[in-house]
């Protein structure tokens, strides 16, 4: 009896707990980050700095972004290109629209958390892209990564709030 009770518990136990989660393959893990897709108006190092965000549709997600100078004359500009291999998501950012030789790829993902890190350590600086929807309408972006003595510094993030469409 003690038998029987033993082997229909750990039956019942098989079918009732949840399948352990499957990793995203790097095209879901990219389809699945429209919470960046949008316009978005902030602060960056201390500049007005306006970016948006395409969709993921077709396998890439496209940004264009640009620092303002108080008069609000684009001082800096900057594209990026999200998009996935056989191995990873990863970005490549197009620093005054010119291609960045290195591509960043996604070491962090948290698709509950709305969270995606990219990394490449051979980048002088910044290594780490971090990109973090912290609420519907609010979007924080922060380049991090070791300074001149090594010691991680987090020293540029961009505190951004989606625009409404018109």
């Amino acid at each position: 009896m003690i038998g029987k009770l033993i082997v229909a518990s750990a039956v019942a136990t098989l079918f009732l707990t949840p399948p352990f989660a499957q990793p995203q393959s790097p095209a879901a893990q990219l389809g699945s980050m429209t919470w960046l897709e949008g316009k978005w108006l902030g602060d960056f190092a201390g500049n007005p700095f306006w970016a948006q965000y395409s969709s993921p549709e077709g396998g890439a997600i496209l940004s264009l972004s640009k620092d303002l100078t108080l008069g609000r004359e684009p001082c800096y500009i900057e594209f990026e290109r999200f998009s996935f291999d056989d191995t990873s998501v990863f970005l490549i950012p197009y620093p005054d629209g010119k291609p960045h030789s290195l591509k960043f790829r996604l070491v962090d993902f948290d698709q509950s958390a709305l969270r995606a890190k990219f990394q490449n350590m051979k980048n002088d600086w910044p290594s780490d892209l971090t990109y973090e929807r912290t609420s519907a309408d609010s979007l924080i972006i922060t380049l991090s990564g070791p300074g001149k003595d090594g010691k991680e510094r987090r020293v540029i993030s961009a505190r951004l709030a989606r625009v409404s469409e018109r």
